[in-house]
């Protein structure tokens, strides 16, 4: 295009490439910033379960410890209590697991949380039966006792094994988020590095081409200053406004040399 054949034209060019790069660098920031916006939300979501894991697990003792405070009830007034304290535990229980089966967050999560299910549901179902008994009949519900302890434990042990995934998951966010983190400063700290490279490159390059042309364009004008016309033409290497004078200066040159030939031989005639 004949925009680019001008030194205007190649200093927009210049510009137009460090506005490119500019975009790149722009481009390589957002692509990392999402990138670490999905590991945030990730490590969110693992912090969000594992939160209501472990208040799942306050739950699972606090059941056991209804169970035991039934057993000591001594009145009325006592059981209402612990039926009140029951209730509201087996609720907040129940609701915690399910908000973990509404997040994201693994094939071997979702499945080690459909196995709590059954453990779970036998445990709130004794642990109600064994209350509603204790109030009845204390050494019924203390017979009882072993057997609810060892739901307690079937539970327990499934709880453990949903807590090292929601742990281990938790943590991988965690490292993952700290990776994409350093990601993104060390992937916008080389794409800036290398724009920068890049725009010195294309300035030093056109500055060192402007500066040799004018350099020889005004020593060829010192030397027609100084009455040597003997010098070759200089080479156009170019159609732009450097090249152009240099066609001129040739030019100049050739019409100074035909000048003083058509004077030298005038005189050379007057003196014959």
């Amino acid at each position: 295009m004949r925009v680019f054949g001008s030194i205007r034209g190649k200093l927009l060019g210049t510009s137009a490439i460090t506005v490119l790069l500019l975009g790149g660098v722009t481009a390589t920031s957002l692509h990392g910033i999402d990138s670490l916006q999905t590991q945030l939300m990730r490590y969110k979501t693992s912090s969000e379960a594992l939160r209501n894991h472990l208040d799942s697990d306050m739950m699972h003792d606090a059941l056991r410890a209804d169970v035991l405070a039934a057993m000591q009830a001594g009145t009325a007034q006592d059981i209402a209590a612990v039926e009140a304290d029951l209730k509201e535990h087996c609720d907040r229980f129940g609701e915690n697991v399910a908000k973990n089966k509404e997040l994201k967050l693994g094939s071997a999560i979702a499945a080690a949380l459909d196995a709590v299910n059954r453990p779970l549901n036998d445990y709130i179902v004794s642990a109600k039966e064994l209350v509603a008994l204790a109030a009845k009949d204390k050494a019924a519900a203390t017979a009882e006792f072993p057997t609810f302890q060892d739901k307690f434990k079937a539970l327990e042990s499934r709880m453990e094994e949903l807590s090292d995934l929601i742990q281990k998951n938790t943590d991988d966010a965690t490292a993952s988020a700290v990776n994409a983190s350093s990601l993104v400063v060390r992937m916008v700290i080389g794409t800036a590095a290398a724009a920068g490279i890049a725009t010195l490159a294309f300035a030093l390059m056109l500055v060192r081409n402007i500066n040799s042309r004018v350099t020889r364009l005004l020593d060829r004008a010192r030397t027609i200053a100084a009455a040597d016309l003997t010098g070759a033409p200089l080479a156009v290497t170019s159609t732009d406004e450097l090249g152009q004078l240099t066609t001129a200066i040739n030019a100049m040159q050739s019409s100074l040399t035909s000048l003083v030939t058509e004077v030298q031989s005038g005189t050379s005639q007057i003196d014959a």
